[in-house]
């Protein structure tokens, strides 16, 4: 007849429940009432402290209200209404604003012959100025099989904005304290570490021939517009069939086919998407706090993509598609990571321009097809204001994925064409049309794809500082003063060793150093002296160096 309780934190009220209702075993026939009143923050509050991290529940009140007819023979029917007020939650890096949210939700459905029929489900939020926040779900689903449940579902909303809500569980989750590891007693096997070759296993969902459409005409998420969402997804089991799929994200149109499997280990996929310029700063203010007004530009994608399981082992086998995305009028300052700082920081090192480390980059290409148990990166481009840089090699999938190596990849960098001038790299048969110039190659990648490696050659960027700096131009001057009056330096040094023989036009050997700095000095150093050196210059043994004088640059 009556069931009631309370729940208080201390001495403080939480909220209270009453239930009523009755049941006739012989005619299977009952009916239930429900009641939930004035739940606040203090009964909610040890339940939701995990999901808000370090932020946390202000206040909060909940009032519901259910009632549920049961009848074996006839129609049983449920309704409910549930309302959740004065939402606040504290946060300590005060980025939240503390306005008082709602939501609400009211059910009105029945059940006959083992077919429900939803007549009502709509789910309301708090109204914002871009949205009016209801969302509705009706349709009929058929619990008659034994084999799984059939169902059609329709999926609505005119405009949902849910970014506040958003907001309460984003960020961060606060970790736990770091216990003091202690040692496992004598004989105890310890928790075997998660096989990285283990596949998900399978998901069969319980439904049977269902289809759940959806029609939502507006979402927001902070500064993600999503408009005409539209696709039709068709369930057996554990077969997942999204076609058609086609949205428009910030104005940019996606149309996508999703084909999966998951009734087996690992899943099957077949995924078709094209995506036409979406903008990428509502993407990267939105969802990476590393990019947030570090990103503007255009996403261009092509994917096709087809394979069974996701494990390299998997993937060596099954593996199949291309994917193709470019970044247009793009202005992306790249946040920091090794990669990036080794590889474009020898280049500012060099040249000394340690500003080409900041340049923002306005322009991406990635073009890469999968077969065969290899990933062909056929084009991998980086363009910037300053430099341009690229590469293209081949990566065989290695059983675990991360472990795929990278088998030095030589990778192209260009300089703008006004920095190479100022910086006085620009080579002698370098084209004048083109707006980049290209530098020798000195950095390759090593690694594997969960750790690139960047390999710098310091001879070659050693022969750009000599060049950039003017030293070789000064080395040259002042060593083709006296390269011919000692005997054999010439020859030590790659040029000539006698001073009656010709002018070698051999180029110093890649060994020797010094005469790879020294490179075009046979052509551009001074005729040899035919008289005899004074006997009070010759070298009275030790270092060569001490031949060369100081030089100091002008």
């Amino acid at each position: 007849r009556k069931a009631t309780g309370s729940v208080t934190q201390g001495q403080t009220p939480g909220g209270r429940f009453d239930v009523t209702g009755n049941y006739d075993q012989d005619k299977e026939v009952g009916q239930f009432d429900l009641k939930l009143v004035g739940f606040n923050e203090n009964a909610l509050r040890p339940f939701l402290a995990s999901a808000l991290g370090d932020k946390r529940l202000e206040s909060i009140s909940v009032n519901a209200t259910a009632s549920a007819g049961y009848n074996a023979q006839a129609e049983s029917s449920v309704k409910a209404d549930f309302q959740l007020a004065n939402l606040i939650v504290s946060d300590p890096k005060q980025q939240i604003p503390k306005i008082p949210l709602e939501a609400k939700f009211q059910v009105d459905a029945s059940l006959k012959n083992k077919v429900a029929d939803i007549r009502q489900f709509q789910f309301t939020l708090t109204p914002t100025e871009r949205a009016k926040n209801e969302l509705s779900l009706t349709g009929q689903v058929d619990l008659s099989q034994t084999n799984g449940t059939q169902g059609t579902l329709k999926l609505t909303s005119q405009a949902l904005d849910v970014t506040r809500y958003y907001d309460l569980f984003a960020g961060k989750k606060a970790e736990a304290p770091t216990a003091k590891a202690t040692p496992a007693p004598s004989g105890t096997i310890s928790n075997p570490q998660p096989n990285p070759n283990a596949e998900p296993a399978a998901v069969n969902l319980p439904l049977r021939n269902s289809s759940v459409d959806v029609n939502i005409a507006r979402f927001y998420l902070r500064e993600l517009e999503i408009t005409n969402l539209q696709t039709t997804a068709k369930i057996d089991g554990g077969h997942v069939l999204l076609k058609p799929f086609q949205l428009a994200i910030n104005g940019a149109p996606v149309n996508a086919t999703v084909d999966l499997n998951l009734g087996v280990p690992g899943y099957q996929y077949d995924v078709n998407l094209s995506a036409d310029k979406i903008p990428i700063a509502p993407l990267a203010n939105s969802f990476s706090a590393d990019y947030k007004d570090r990103a503007k530009g255009d996403l261009i994608a092509n994917v096709q993509l087809k394979g069974a399981g996701t494990t390299g082992a998997s993937l060596q086998k099954s593996l199949a598609g291309q994917l193709s995305l470019v970044f247009t009028n793009a202005n992306i300052q790249l946040a920091p990571n090794k990669f990036y700082k080794n590889v474009i920081g020898a280049v500012a090192l060099a040249l000394q321009e340690p500003g080409l480390t900041n340049s923002p980059v306005n322009y991406i290409v990635v073009n890469t097809k999968m077969g065969e148990g290899n990933i062909n990166l056929n084009q991998f481009r980086i363009v910037s204001d300053t430099l341009s840089a690229q590469s293209q090699g081949v990566i065989p999938i290695a059983t675990v994925l991360t472990n795929s190596p990278i088998n030095n990849w030589p990778v192209e960098i260009s300089l703008k064409r006004s920095l190479a001038q100022k910086a006085r790299v620009v080579p002698a048969d370098a084209p004048t049309n083109t707006a980049y110039v290209t530098l020798p190659t000195f950095v390759t990648v090593k690694g594997t794809i969960g750790d690139p490696n960047p390999q710098i050659n310091k001879v070659v960027i050693a022969q750009m500082i000599a060049q950039a700096t003017g030293a070789s131009k000064i080395i040259e001057k002042e060593a083709g003063k006296y390269i011919n009056q000692v005997p054999g330096l010439g020859g030590l040094l790659g040029g000539k060793s006698g001073t009656n023989q010709p002018a070698s036009t051999n180029k110093p050997s890649a060994g020797n150093v010094l005469g790879n700095i020294l490179s075009g000095i046979a052509t551009n150093r001074p005729q040899a002296n035919t008289n005899p050196p004074s006997s009070t210059n010759k070298p009275s043994g030790g270092n060569i160096f001490d031949l060369l004088p100081k030089i100091v640059p002008k």
